[in-house]
């Protein structure tokens, strides 16, 4: 454990990315910190869930901070994830650590970082569409995007593998449905008796959402089917439909061809991996379709399936 005294203390925890099951997985507690068995308890599930798509001989750091960590409460770096408070740590501000899906979703971002690298990221809320923006969440600090909001294709790919990767951990491959436990606002549609009619609600977290889907939210809600924009929300159900279902048989990617298709969505020749510079790395669907049909074979069932999904899950360029 490193303790670093930068006006704040940081609690570090390393782990290595190895195969699941190695006997190297190990971690120093020399703090009371009840922070640091929830941290671990979420790793150890991760290296009990099937495929989760660690790196061979490659480490992260989790850091666990008195601060909001600098983006609001919890976010990855490119060198670590930091789990902290939503705001400066003051009395009856929100520990992200309470979350396990929070910790599972910055630990998914730095897997993916780390088998593919970083791709570049713009969060900006173009939309005007209420549904489809994050104006409904009450901590201003946590506003840059959420589950529903319309991103650039790269930033609703990368917030949605990191939900999806959550829920892959706390979830089982063997049930037919899919839950996360969001942990932000999020509209939900509900019939509303004395309208008679459904209508999109605002929800406190916790909340369940389906990560099985479809949603389908940037093309029914957002009003853009033919740009290279998406929402979180599609973007985790697409990825679970690709890799997860048992009912998809062979049709399924594995998790290292994953990173091996997303790495090839925006290389350019001589690159090892992304490195988030625009705009040769902003990713969408397009590139990674192109990528798998490159791979697989323009008639492989995987291929194929990818495609299918790409459509059923609103993720695909071009008009619906």
């Amino acid at each position: 454990m490193h303790v670093v005294n930068d006006g704040s203390y940081i609690f570090m925890w390393t782990f290595p990315f190895n195969v699941v099951g190695n006997s190297n997985l190990t971690a120093w507690f020399k703090t009371t910190d009840h922070r640091a068995s929830r941290v671990s308890a979420v790793i150890s599930q991760l290296y009990a869930t099937a495929d989760p798509g660690l790196t061979k001989n490659a480490h992260r750091d989790v850091m666990v901070s008195n601060t909001d960590c600098g983006c609001g409460g919890a976010c990855s770096y490119d060198s670590h994830e930091c789990l902290g408070f939503e705001q400066p740590n003051v009395s009856g501000e929100l520990d992200t650590t309470q979350w396990k899906v929070i910790i599972a979703h910055e630990i998914g971002h730095g897997v993916e970082k780390r088998a593919s690298g970083r791709a570049y990221l713009d969060y900006s809320h173009s939309a005007t569409e209420p549904l489809c923006r994050c104006d409904h969440i009450p901590n201003a600090a946590i506003r840059l995007h959420c589950l529903q909001s319309r991103e650039f294709a790269g930033a609703a790919w990368a917030e949605g593998f990191a939900h999806f990767f959550a829920a892959k951990v706390f979830n089982s491959p063997a049930d037919s449905d899919c839950y996360l436990g969001y942990y932000k606002h999020a509209y939900v549609k509900k019939y509303v008796p004395f309208s008679g009619s459904y209508m999109f609600l605002i929800f406190p977290p916790p909340l369940q959402v389906s990560c099985r889907g479809p949603v389908r939210w940037r093309v029914e809600q957002c009003n853009d089917p033919n740009g290279a924009t998406g929402t979180e929300v599609d973007w985790m159900t697409f990825l679970w439909n690709i890799h997860v279902p048992s009912e998809y048989g062979n049709k399924r990617t594995t998790m290292t061809d994953y990173h091996h298709l997303r790495k090839q969505a925006c290389l350019k020749a001589g690159l090892s991996h992304c490195h988030g510079n625009w705009p040769y790395h902003q990713i969408d669907f397009q590139k990674f379709s192109g990528a798998a049909r490159d791979y697989y074979g323009g008639q492989s069932p995987k291929y194929l399936h990818i495609a299918e999904m790409g459509t059923l899950h609103g993720v695909r360029n071009g008009p619906y």
